[in-house]
């Protein structure tokens, strides 16, 4: 029978190391399987080009904002001619 080198301790620490390698697997599958799901969540690249960037939207908020604050200050006008009256 051939002799081994090692010690109860250096076998202690082979199998502690040996579960800690199976339980890091195990983690990186778990975090790669989330990681092919958030894919599947954004199917192709070609749908995500249908969202639009914040640059693309901020000259159309502006507009947006400035046609509401007309009319909101017709409208507030209106009510206080209408007061004064």
């Amino acid at each position: 029978m051939k002799e081994s080198h090692f010690t109860e301790e250096d076998r202690a620490l082979i199998i502690k190391l040996s579960v800690q390698l199976e339980r890091a697997i195990a983690d990186i599958a778990e975090i790669k399987s989330k990681y092919e799901r958030r894919e599947e969540d954004f199917a192709t690249k070609k749908e995500l080009e249908h969202y639009v960037t914040q640059d693309q939207f901020t000259p159309i908020r502006k507009l947006v904002y400035g046609a509401v604050s007309i009319m909101l200050t017709t409208i507030l006008g209106a009510i206080i001619f209408i007061v004064i009256k």
